[in-house]
């Protein structure tokens, strides 16, 4: 790392953990940590989440604060929108006012997927590509999409037409940790541990997760032309379960379809918020 190198403190929020993270412009991961989510939670607790995971890194060097969190909102003016949310209690709220008070740094916001697609465009495979959409999936699934090189934004955070996609299609649920309870019989967690050790109704539940996210996909290639789909989030970590089926869903697209190498992309897009 150079001397001249800036600092940024990274905040990603999602419905299972919310990590934050000491970084830098150049992509250094200089610090991580991780505390437990609680969804459907009262203000005052997100708002000690959010403390907690930044706590090993007060008093550290920084010149701003990037934010990504699962949530529709006015992203210019920092204001969230969250009433039927993970989060309804953060409705209407200004947490970039509040965290610039709390931290008295600059704050920059945007959705999570916005600031993988950020991350992964700046420090992983999408140096690669000019366009590409990213897609994080973990408790949900959320889009993030890069365009010759720059981040497409929504009036809401995420671009339009993804978003309209990923909710009109209940196909979607079959690869939304949310669902996996429901659906399979479990978390994404024990499903995974059920799949490496042979077992059979789990390793039939990620054919189901390849084959709907390859349904997703072809959406979303139906309307944005790019070069590549790069995928990130908690249920990527049972990668090798559901990648088969997922090829076999798309063998006929020309379309790069791969999983990032890149460690806590989000958090390294907290660092590309600020240089735009």
């Amino acid at each position: 790392m150079r001397m001249n190198a800036k600092r940024y403190l990274a905040i990603d929020i999602g419905g299972a953990k919310i990590e934050g993270g000491l970084i830098t412009n150049e992509g250094s991961l200089l610090g991580t940590h991780r505390v437990p989510a609680r969804p459907f939670c009262t203000r005052e607790e997100f708002l000690a989440d959010i403390a907690a995971a930044l706590a090993p890194f007060a008093g550290e060097p920084a010149a701003g604060v990037g934010v990504g969190i699962p949530l529709l909102g006015d992203y210019h003016r920092g204001i969230l929108k969250a009433a039927r949310s993970l989060y309804p209690s953060l409705d209407g709220f200004a947490l970039r006012e509040h965290l610039e008070r709390t931290w008295g740094l600059p704050v920059m916001m945007t959705t999570d997927a916005n600031m993988l697609a950020l991350g992964v465009a700046r420090f992983g495979e999408g140096r690669r590509h000019g366009s590409f959409i990213a897609l994080t999936i973990g408790t949900g699934v959320g889009i993030g999409l890069i365009q010759d090189g720059r981040l497409v934004e929504g009036p809401h955070g995420p671009p339009e037409d993804g978003l309209r996609i990923l909710q009109g299609s209940d196909r979607g649920r079959y690869h939304a940790g949310h669902f996996f309870p429901e659906l399979y019989g479990c978390n994404g967690e024990t499903l995974a541990a059920r799949a490496a050790s042979g077992n059979a109704p789990a390793l039939a539940a990620f054919e189901t997760v390849g084959t709907a996210l390859s349904d997703t996909v072809r959406r979303l290639l139906s309307v944005y032309r790019v070069e590549a789909v790069v995928l990130a989030g908690g249920i990527c970590q049972s990668w090798r379960f559901f990648r088969e089926p997922l090829r076999r869903g798309l063998e006929d697209v020309s379309t790069a379809v791969v999983r990032t190498e890149l460690p806590h992309p989000a958090l390294l897009g907290g660092a590309a918020l600020f240089g735009r």
